[in-house]
């Protein structure tokens, strides 16, 4: 299954440039499960990390072609040191990375459903911790007027 197979057709996030400016350094097979496919992410102990989703509220409703931002915030983690940064998964489909300090990524066109947006802590080799966050939204038919 390739990303464009997903429900979504869009997403937005500040990393896109510093991960290609990245990817041709990872072994191709890593660039792929990052990318392409339902990745299956080890994982470890968080060791007293947390990570939060602060936005949109679990249950929040969005009406079709509306953006959903979501904001995460955590604890007892560095984004500075050894690569670390975290992943987001929109029905447990391909992570989407997001490096850097950035707390922020907007999802786009989203179609009709219900969505479990899940978020995850993650070192410099992909691996994730453990205990992350989730939330569920659903996306209405019809823009609100």
């Amino acid at each position: 299954m390739t990303e464009n197979t997903c429900r979504m057709s869009g997403v937005t996030r500040p990393a896109d440039l510093a991960y290609q400016q990245m990817a041709p350094k990872l072994p191709v097979e890593k660039t792929v499960i990052i990318m392409i496919g339902e990745y299956k992410a080890e994982r470890v102990p968080n060791k007293g990390a947390v990570i939060r989703v602060v936005s949109p509220p679990d249950g929040a409703n969005f009406a079709a072609g509306d953006t959903v931002e979501v904001e995460i915030e955590f604890d007892n983690f560095e984004f500075d040191q050894d690569s670390k940064h975290w992943h987001l998964y929109v029905d447990g489909q391909s992570p989407r990375l997001i490096m850097g300090k950035s707390k922020t990524v907007s999802l786009h066109n989203l179609e009709h459903g219900q969505y479990q947006i899940s978020v995850y802590l993650a070192v410099g080799s992909h691996t994730e911790l453990e205990d992350g966050a989730m939330v569920t939204i659903n996306v209405n038919r019809m823009r609100s007027t």
